[in-house]
This record gives structure tokens, sequence and C-alpha cells, in this order.
């Protein structure tokens, strides 16, 4: 194999040849999750139950969404932009159990 198609072959592997060495392509950093994802604290519920004391929900949309955030005795409609938005369980409503995309743009 000539040279040229064995640094054709590296490069399609993701492995770069710098001066003469080898050198891998570093990975590409992973993105946050879109949707609802928990966070474990040592408080509230810990999580351990399904019932949290905070969360995270990541819209991954490039518009203003309405989500049904749901709690322990009830749920709530509530307008997020794009990007991350920490929920936080609700004195009234109870420890955080989730929350979803209605479908429906604000």
């Amino acid at each position: 194999m000539n040279k040229l198609k064995r640094i054709s072959a590296l490069a399609a592997c993701g492995v770069a040849v710098v001066g003469g060495s080898l050198v891998g392509a570093a990975p590409a950093q992973a993105a946050s999750p879109c949707g609802f994802y928990p966070i474990t604290t040592g408080s509230l519920g810990g999580g351990d139950d399904g019932h949290y004391e905070k969360g995270t929900y990541n819209n991954c949309k490039s518009k203003n969404v309405t989500i049904t955030v749901k709690y322990t005795y009830a749920t709530k409609q509530m307008c997020v932009t794009p990007g991350e938005t920490t929920l936080y369980a609700n004195p009234d409503l109870g420890a955080l159990t989730g929350a979803t995309w209605t479908k429906k743009y604000c």
C-alpha cells in the first residue's frame, strides 16, 4: 500500500498523521440529552423512588415550547426557551417526577 493510500485510510478512521506521528482524533463531546433528566440530590426523595427535588428540561428546539411539568400531586404547564431550564419541586404540588413536551410552541 503506498503512502498516500495509508494516509487516506488512517484519515477515514479518525487518525491524523502529524509530523510523522499518528494522532487519534478526540471524540466529539456529547450534548445534553433532549427532554427531562432528573438531578439526584440527597434531599427530597433522593430520586431512588422517581421523586426529585430538582431536574433539568433541555429544549432542543429552536423556539420556545410548552412543557407539562409533573409533580407528585398535580401537573403544571410551563413555557421554556431553547436550551436547559432547571426545574424544582413545588411545596404546593409535591416532588418533581418528570416533564414532557406538549407538542405546542409558546
